[in-house]
């Protein structure tokens, strides 16, 4: 497996891994008329813009042409953070490789890079309902902020997310 930056050729591979692990991750937190709504077109559109304009970094785990999850990173979006204070927008890894080093491997790769960026913290949101995504965070050495939350509506739930965070 190689941890590689995304090109635009892997912007459907990254869609389709997107909605399936938001499908397998978030039943029984979201709505399943939410989930059952999720579009890999739409997603692939998205993804072709956000790999085209640059203004985040996004790696896959490609195993021999197999995108098998991808993380996205940038510098914080939240409005308390400091200028080295970089954010996990969003990582997915496809259902049927969780447990398997991949979210791991994702992770070690772009903590690198974020502390070659010069970057000295690291957040991400989470929904709190989101078991197993927080062990895996915790895991890797985030905490959770217990000062900061939000809430966010998805359908017809109001659902609570967790800012975590870690020193690089």
């Amino acid at each position: 497996m190689q941890i590689r930056p995304a090109i635009l050729k892997d912007a459907k591979r990254i869609a389709s891994v997107h909605v399936d692990s938001e499908r397998a991750a978030y039943r029984g937190i979201l709505p399943d008329s939410v989930l059952d709504s999720l579009s890999i077109e739409a997603q692939e559109a998205r993804w072709r813009e956000r790999i085209a304009n640059g203004t985040s970094n996004t790696w896959v785990a490609d195993d021999n042409g197999e995108i098998l999850g991808w993380i996205n990173f940038g510098r914080s979006r939240d409005t308390d953070s400091s200028p080295t204070t970089a954010e996990v927008l969003a990582m997915y890894v496809t259902p049927q490789e969780w447990r398997r080093g991949v979210g791991n491997a994702l992770w070690e790769h772009s903590k690198t890079s974020l502390q070659e960026s010069g970057y000295s913290e690291v957040t991400l949101w989470v929904f709190e309902l989101n078991d197993p995504a927080r062990q895996f965070y915790e895991k890797v050495g985030f905490t959770l902020d217990r000062t900061i939350q939000k809430t966010v509506e998805r359908g017809s739930k109001v659902l609570t997310v967790v800012r975590y965070r870690r020193t690089l």
